[in-house]
């Protein structure tokens, strides 16, 4: 049951409860009669009212139920972190768009069925990407036939940096809140991304049937318990700057106050 079906529950038995506390003020109203009334017509108009309370009350509470064993929760935000070379193409991919990017469309109908089936947008990491806004992303992607919705590309850093790297940057900096489960599809080995991960193969054909499965569970079960962890010394160091900046708050104020004395 979803935290939503709980709430309309709660709702209907709060109407329920409502409603029976009025029925019973109607029929206490009832058996004391009108005599402390000076006029018939205030207390019949006061009966009506608790009756109608007591009606929408009772409604309010049976619709609600209905609401609550009815509902069907929205799919939850999924995403699919996303090379290309390897996972939408492979060794013999063999047809090209119009700006020379080679794809397999067998591959790219795979892709479609995992963001439909699991409600995902697209990161993207692959080397398809530099140079590339958001905006210019999805153009290409669209062009060769994919069909989801790219938020977000990895930033591009050089030196000693890993893809590894680059995908712990975007997801510290600009993971949406309210993400279900995280695939990543790609045809290089990962040691940070493991849980996450989905390795296709350049020379296998590239994104396949099978792991179409394995992505749809992943996405379904949603993130593993450990998957934050790379996020720890991020939230310390956060945690420690706030501390430091308050302690130097505060010795700023001690001082200012000493000087005034």
């Amino acid at each position: 049951m979803s935290d939503d079906q709980y709430f309309f529950y709660l709702v209907a038995a709060g109407f329920i409860i409502t409603g029976l506390f009025f029925s019973n003020s109607r029929l206490q109203y009832q058996m004391r009669g009108f005599e402390k009334h000076n006029k018939m017509k205030d207390g019949f108009l006061e009966t009506m009212l608790i009756y109608i309370l007591c009606v929408i009350s009772l409604a309010s509470g049976g619709a609600f139920i209905v609401t609550a064993i009815t509902f069907v929760p929205p799919p939850p935000n999924n995403l699919i972190i996303l090379d290309i070379d390897g996972v939408l193409n492979h060794d013999k991919a063999y047809k090209g768009a119009d700006d020379g990017h080679m794809y397999d469309s067998r591959c790219v109908y795979r892709l479609n069925k995992i963001i439909r089936e699991g409600n995902a947008k697209l990161v993207v990491c692959s080397q398809w990407r530099i140079g590339q806004s958001i905006e210019s992303m999805q153009a290409i992607l669209n062009k060769i036939g994919v069909k989801g919705e790219v938020i977000g590309i990895t930033p591009d850093l050089h030196g000693d940096f890993t893809r590894d790297d680059e995908i712990t940057m975007w997801l510290q900096k600009s993971l949406p809140t309210g993400i279900h489960g995280i695939v990543y599809l790609d045809d290089d080995l990962t040691e940070r991304f493991k849980s996450i991960h989905i390795k296709t193969s350049w020379k296998g054909g590239g994104l396949g049937q099978s792991h179409v499965a394995r992505a749809n569970y992943k996405l379904e079960a949603g993130l593993p318990l450990n998957f934050d962890k790379g996020k720890v010394n991020t939230c310390k160091s956060k945690i420690t700057s706030a501390i430091n900046f308050g302690g130097r708050l505060v010795q700023t104020i001690q001082s200012t106050f000493a000087k005034q004395r």
